[in-house]
């Protein structure tokens, strides 16, 4: 199945403040196998402990949140579905203000029923391993038509690469993708 697939690049290998975009290029959209359910609603995300330490802006973390309506965040709110565009300010919001978004926009997981979840998984051995998170199967509030899209962090190198499902949200959609660092 053919997907779409965007790679962002830290721009300096050792200060790391900033990214290059690269892509996007056509890949086969790999659903995760095996991964384990974040357990997130519609008004909280969860934290899920990374199995090495990612760099994001140059920052060192081990942990990351993950938020229902498409984003992982570092600082902020963790339940936000009013999407806004990237980059935002930041100050008095109750937006995600350090974060990753591969589709964040008011979306929900139709049913309970298996594959219709959030979840995540870590492929390939240290210092070369990925954490994958996936948002399967999810549909926005304006329609019933399902998609998934991912966002992989890499160990080592700090790539973070988005990827979509084949199938495209259907109805009205104002998704914001992208990533941000806490802006003071």
């Amino acid at each position: 199945v053919a997907a779409v697939s965007l790679a962002v690049l830290p721009g300096r290998a050792l200060a790391q403040s900033s990214y290059l975009v690269q892509g996007p290029t056509t890949v086969a959209f790999a659903p995760l196998a095996g991964a384990t359910k974040v357990n997130v609603s519609s008004f909280s995300g969860i934290s899920v402990a990374l199995p090495f330490t990612f760099k994001f802006y140059g920052q060192a973390t081990t942990s990351v949140g993950v938020a229902q309506h498409g984003y992982l965040y570092f600082a902020g709110d963790d339940g936000d579905s009013s999407n806004t565009g990237i980059p935002q300010s930041t100050a008095g919001s109750f937006d995600p203000t350090s974060f990753i978004a591969s589709w964040w926009d008011s979306t929900y997981l139709p049913s309970a029923t298996a594959g219709k979840e959030v979840r995540w998984g870590v492929s390939g051995q240290a210092p070369f391993r990925v954490a994958t998170f996936e948002w399967s199967n999810v549909a926005t509030t304006s329609t019933a038509t399902t998609f998934s899209h991912q966002i992989a962090l890499y160990e080592s190198t700090n790539k973070i690469r988005f990827a979509y499902g084949p199938t495209a949200p259907g109805g009205t959609v104002s998704a914001s993708v992208g990533i941000q660092k806490e802006v003071n």
